[in-house]
Parts: structure tokens; sequence; C-alpha cells
């Protein structure tokens, strides 16, 4: 979906002209792709769909106290669009980022407004590679084990001088600790099916989830050379 900021010779536009729909959102005016139904089969979408449900249903059979609580909450919370600029989210909308990311990390939704917690921010401070002892190491600093879950993304295996990798990451473990190094290289060949060889790259990506609230660190991302 693309999002775009109108200009002298219109302010708002809506609805639908050939395979493309304009909206109105609260991140802004938005330009998207016309909806045609399609069947989800993957497994990381049939994940979304589940967790949106269950949070969809919880969302609409919260107490109306519990329920202004999520929409107060979301006044304050601090959130930006797609061009750096402050928007405000819905209650719901809160609602569901939260809970979703703690069901990421293999924790239970909460129905009542958690503490707003903040994240640690994790880097990626540096990797290694050694193909032939099935070896692909990255170094992470700055993580709290105690207070957050390390969520780790990866693309597939690729050629180095892809650049793009947005879209294209898939996640590849829920680490609950990080101590010294940590080899991705299993990991990797697990969620792809393939290791990744000599010349290749991967892009790697972490952030972290704190365990209370649910809030999401921003990434730390690296390109990883095979040697």
């Amino acid at each position: 979906m693309a999002s775009f900021i109108p200009g002298s010779a219109f302010n708002q536009i809506r609805g639908s002209v050939g395979g493309s729909t304009f909206d109105i959102a609260r991140s802004g005016p938005t330009l998207r792709k016309k909806f045609r139904g399609t069947k989800s089969v993957s497994e990381a979408q049939q994940l979304i769909k589940s967790l949106t449900a269950v949070n969809n249903f919880n969302y609409r059979n919260l107490s109306a106290q519990d329920r202004k609580g999520w929409i107060v909450a979301a006044q304050s919370y601090p959130h930006k669009n797609r061009f750096g600029k402050p928007c405000t989210m819905s209650g719901q909308n809160l609602f569901n980022m939260l809970n979703y990311n703690l069901q990421l990390i293999g924790h239970s939704p909460v129905l009542t407004v958690p503490p707003m917690a903040n994240p640690c921010y994790p880097v990626i401070a540096s990797y290694s590679s050694n193909y032939a002892a099935s070896s692909l190491t990255i170094t992470v600093t700055n993580y709290d084990a105690a207070h957050n879950r390390l969520l780790l993304f990866s693309t597939p295996p690729q050629s180095p001088g892809i650049q793009t990798y947005l879209g294209n990451q898939r996640i590849i473990s829920v680490a609950p600790a990080i101590v010294g190094p940590y080899n991705l290289f299993t990991d990797v060949a697990t969620k792809y099916g393939q290791s990744a060889r000599p010349g290749q790259a991967i892009w790697v990506s972490i952030k972290a989830i704190n365990i209370f609230s649910g809030i999401a660190s921003a990434d730390s991302t690296m390109q990883l050379i095979i040697s």
C-alpha cells in the first residue's frame, strides 16, 4: 500500500479507479491495490490471520471501561506514519499491535492497558562467518534478557548485490536470551530449506519486545556475507 501527501490539485480522494483504491486512514491519505479475494496459505499468513482474529474478538468483548482505557492510552502513545509525522492510533489499533507482539514471543494477550514499559534497543554489533563449520554468528549488544525477548528476522540466502530486504524477511527465531555470539546458521537453513553458501548473503534484523507491555524496539539490521 502506498501513501502520499496531497498537493494543490486536490486535498481529498477516496474510492476505487481501475485496480487502485484511494482512502483516508489515520496515518494520512493512502493508495493501495484494489482488494481481490485470495486464499492465504503460507504459515506466516495463517498465523497473522489467526492472531488478528483472536485480538479482534477479545477487543469486541472488552468491558466499556477497559475499551475506554485503550482509547485513552492510544491518544498519548507515540506513533509516526511512514512520512515520519506524528499520528494517533485508535484504541483497537494499539490493543492489536501490543497483543500481537506479545503473542509472537509466546505470551498471553492482555485485556487491560499494561504499564507502558519501553523495550531495550539491541544492536547487531558484528558478525562472523565460517561455512565449513556451519557457523554464521552475530554478536548483539545492549540486550536486556530479563525484561525483553528478541525476535530475529532474515531474508533467504541471495546475491550480495541485492540491497532490498524490506518485505522479504521472515522470523527465524525467538530468542529468550543471548549470551555472547549467536549462531544463525541452522535457523536460516530450517526456515528456508537451504543453507547459505559461500558468496551469498542474507540480511538479518533484530528487535526486542518488552515482555510486560508488548512495545517493540526499532530494528537493527546488517547484511551478512557468507564465507
